[in-house]
């Protein structure tokens, strides 16, 4: 927006002003829903005095230019200008092994949302009939047992209220299903909270101890809310910090969905397109690794490591592991199988797994690879 703007306001332009101007720019280029004539009215109605008649100049010319701005941004060739996104993430796309653009296509595009019903008091088919009766969008997706949606309604809303539903993309639910998969007894989840990959273990296997570690005793407390209300007991939360927590005797499963810098999941936090990247996925890999060596340094031998974050550096991902690697004896467990079982898209790294934008299922970029000690 701000490349077009530049030929109608100068750049020390009020900021309020050019927030305004951008607001009447998206609806005048990008909306069909309101009437140009009624864009303009609106936004010179919030300023007063000789701003008025500024604001009303440009979205006036803006109009007028309106076929010869659609011919421009559809001849961009500046991929940072075209999809609106920081420069440093075009480059770890191409680090990735990602394609540049079909991954920017995907990130660019409206979020959805994949539900789960909690099976307790509430199944999928009781939210399919409800959908359908509500007129509602979805997309069910039989192989995970998830509705897909692309807006939140009153029904909806209400049933998140009263736990009868959870939000769990796609991909992360397959982390869920690897942890099952793997463990025997119990899984360790570290920085679990809110708690939807030991929700989706419990739901469907009640027969394993699930320990839900997380530093942050709010998050844990709406976790504890939820097990109470739906009356699980395999869950058992409690406020740690995974970098220095130890691990004594523990040599199950250990489920590591660390802090990220989480840009697969930008089609649901745009802001992620304007971060500091170098400095963010520095930070996140140095937690990632204290976090991964304090379990090491605890482990006993023959514990799986399922480690996972939503995101595609190579920093956070195949790095972090080569890193992990120059200090610890790991083997690598190969998920060909699992993934293409599901039909998700991927490509096979030197450590682990990153799981491409697959259409059909709509998934988050992830990163998965499942280690034994």
């Amino acid at each position: 927006i701000d490349y077009i703007l530049n030929s109608y306001i100068k750049n020390n332009t009020d900021i309020d002003l050019r927030i305004l101007i951008q607001i009447g720019f998206s609806l005048i280029q990008l909306s069909d829903s309101y009437p140009e004539y009624a864009i303009v009215n609106e936004i010179v109605n919030l300023v007063k005095g000789n701003r008025k008649k500024f604001i009303n100049a440009v979205l006036r010319q803006i109009i007028r230019d309106k076929i010869k701005i659609k011919r421009i941004l559809s001849t961009l060739k500046d991929l940072d200008i075209k999809y609106s996104i920081n420069n440093e993430i075009i480059n770890e796309i191409n680090k990735s092994g990602l394609n540049i653009i079909e991954t920017l296509e995907y990130l660019n595009s409206p979020p959805v949302f994949h539900i789960k019903t909690n099976k307790i008091d509430f199944s999928t088919s009781e939210l399919i009939n409800l959908l359908n009766q509500s007129k509602t969008y979805f997309k069910f997706h039989k192989d995970f047992d998830t509705i897909e949606i692309k807006t939140f309604n009153k029904e909806i809303s209400e049933l998140l209220i009263k736990n009868q539903i959870y939000i769990q993309n796609i991909s992360s639910q397959l982390v869920s299903i690897i942890a099952d998969n793997y463990s025997k007894n119990s899984i360790m989840d570290l920085c679990s909270a809110p708690g939807t990959k030991s929700l989706n273990i419990a739901l469907n296997n009640t027969n394993k101890n699930i320990f839900s570690l997380d530093i942050n005793y709010n998050r844990l407390k709406m976790l504890n809310k939820t097990l109470q209300s739906l009356n699980i007991k395999s869950i058992y939360p409690f406020q740690a910090d995974a970098s220095n927590f130890k691990y004594k005797n523990f040599n199950d499963l250990i489920l590591a969905d660390l802090p990220c810098s989480s840009l697969g999941t930008i089609r649901k936090n745009p802001d992620l397109k304007y971060k500091d990247i170098i400095n963010l996925k520095k930070k996140k890999h140095d937690i990632q690794y204290n976090i991964i060596k304090n379990v090491l340094n605890n482990i006993k031998n023959n514990t799986f490591l399922l480690y996972s974050v939503c995101t595609f550096t190579n920093y956070e991902t195949e790095i972090l592991l080569n890193n992990i690697r120059k200090e610890y004896n790991f083997k690598i467990i190969n998920l060909d199988d699992l993934l293409n079982k599901f039909e998700i898209n991927f490509i096979k790294k030197e450590f682990g797994y990153l799981l491409k934008p697959t259409y059909n299922l709509n998934n988050d970029i992830f990163y998965i690879s499942l280690l034994n000690f």
